[in-house]
Formats: structure tokens, sequence, C-alpha cells
């Protein structure tokens, strides 16, 4: 599960914060090898339009959802409450 905290959490794609009011995606760890070019993005919350545009969308879903993993595009916050506040933090789970 991707943990999530506003203004702390970078986006794996751009590097950049992603925000509370942005619009941001995320994904479920799957990926064990660390040596895996897709590794960094497994467990990760990612500004949607990053997402929506990068490179290795296709191949990274495709793995995603043959690890039995479900992802739409209108998988996304702020539109939908996905997370969980807990203590303060906020969790993020499989979407």
């Amino acid at each position: 599960m991707a943990l999530y905290h506003p203004g702390v959490t970078k986006c794996p794609i751009c590097n950049q914060l992603v925000g509370a009011s942005q619009k941001r995606t995320g994904f479920s760890h799957f990926i064990e090898d660390e040596n895996d070019p897709l590794w960094r993005f497994s467990d990760a919350v990612i500004h949607y339009d990053c997402f929506m545009n990068w490179e290795s969308k296709e191949e990274y879903l495709k793995r995603y959802m043959a690890a039995g993993l479900k992802w739409t595009p209108e998988y996304y916050e702020p539109k939908i409450a996905l997370n969980v506040k807990k203590k303060g933090r906020i969790y993020g789970g499989k979407l």
C-alpha cells in the first residue's frame, strides 16, 4: 500500500512534491526485484498527469494487472476519497 503525505511525498516520475489538491493516483507494491527499472514506481503515489503521459505507462499497467491488481483512469484523487486517515497520517490503499 502506497503511503501518501501531502507536500512530502514526491512523484517518482517528475520528482516534484505531490500536494493535497493535486490530481494524483497510486499503486500497490507489486514488483519485488529492486533491480527492475519499474520497481521504484511500484508502491507509489504519482501525479495523475505525469502517469498518463509516462512513456512506460502501458508496460507498467500490463504488469500491474498481470499481478492481479486493478487500475482504471477513473482511479484518482482528490475526485474520490481513496485514502484512510489514521492518527494524523494518510494511508493510501489498493486502488
